[in-house]
């Protein structure tokens, strides 16, 4: 078989089969439907698109950069690290309101850590029916006031009730 004959399609070269061999290939992010879910705000969706790869700036990423601050968790007032996984639902605060939106939209399931709630998420918002654009759009809400209450908390001394 020549280099040429394995992008024949039927007997005819094919364009796409050459393209896709010289380009790579990389698998689908697992978060990409969470974020781009329809009617997410744009703020929303950077917030969401930063959490999903780790990227904010939490205590403990701060701490890595040499910035001294406190370590706690400012959301639930505990001696926990504030990490990634403390402040997306793994903190008090932050799971009381998960789990009640989750019950708001008649969703019934324990949460999971950080990366299986997004692995959840993803399956779930994976498709055109309306319900699946609401999930998408109140989890980008919900992280990103999560981490607005957080910043508030944190630098501004102010704190709103999760209730």
């Amino acid at each position: 078989m020549s280099h040429l004959e394995q992008f024949a399609a039927g007997g005819a070269f094919s364009i796409k089969r050459a393209y896709m061999s010289f380009t790579p290939q990389h698998p689908r992010a697992n978060w990409r439907n969470m974020v781009l879910s329809k009617g997410v705000l744009p703020r929303h969706q950077f917030i969401t698109w930063l959490a999903t790869q780790n990227r904010l700036a939490t205590v403990n990423r701060l701490a890595k950069w040499g910035v001294q601050v406190v370590q706690s968790c400012v959301l639930c007032t505990t001696l926990e690290v504030e990490t990634m996984e403390n402040l997306c639902f793994g903190c008090r605060y932050s799971r009381f309101i998960w789990l009640t939106l989750l019950t708001w939209l008649g969703i019934t399931r324990s949460i999971g850590s950080w990366v299986e709630e997004i692995v959840w998420l993803s399956k779930h918002v994976n498709n055109n029916r309306p319900r699946a654009s609401v999930l998408g759009f109140i989890v980008a809400a919900t992280i990103y006031h999560i981490w607005i209450e957080r910043n508030a908390r944190r630098f501004k001394a102010k704190a709103r009730p999760s209730v």
